[in-house]
């Protein structure tokens, strides 16, 4: 048995992945799916023509969920999408998980834009903080300068350039 894309025809916009290596979970094959904003998940699998045989000769289909000791989840299983893909984008609210979608990846984006920016300001103040304590260290320098050249006046020795 296969998942497989496009999850429901019409509706491949609303599809993500769920999964594999881009959710860090090697160990598993990314799923296509469709999910609502309340985290409804809709995946289709598609039997080989040896299940298709099995299951018309009358053999069962089994089920495995893997909640890894917690609370196990309701599911459902069925043949065919009976509510039709308009009823189904309008039920699970595609339209807003995708536009949830299109808003986290600003957020994202935005995220990361506001990080750089700040490392650029960190950085600045950086080299601000050097800054001023170079003038800092110049200043002092100049004033025991100025000290000597100022004692050495008042004991009398001049010196000419």
């Amino acid at each position: 048995m296969d998942n497989i894309r496009p999850v429901v025809e019409g509706l491949e916009e609303y599809e993500i992945g769920i999964g594999g290596d881009n959710a860090a979970q090697p160990q598993y094959n990314e799923l296509a799916a469709l999910r609502s904003p309340e985290g409804i998940v809709i995946t289709r699998w598609a039997f080989t023509e040896e299940e298709r045989q099995a299951i018309a000769a009358g053999e069962d289909i089994y089920l495995s969920v893997m909640p890894f000791n917690h609370p196990f989840q309701p599911v459902s299983l069925r043949v065919g999408l009976p509510e039709g893909k308009e009823n189904l984008r309008r039920k699970m609210r595609l339209d807003d998980d995708l536009e949830l979608r299109i808003l986290l990846n600003d957020v994202r984006t935005l995220g990361q834009e506001l990080q750089t920016k700040q490392l650029a300001i960190l950085n600045a103040d950086k080299q601000l903080k050097e800054l001023a304590e170079q003038t800092e260290r110049a200043k002092k320098l100049l004033e025991k300068k100025k000290a000597e050249v100022f004692s050495e006046k008042k004991s009398g020795l001049v010196l000419v350039n």
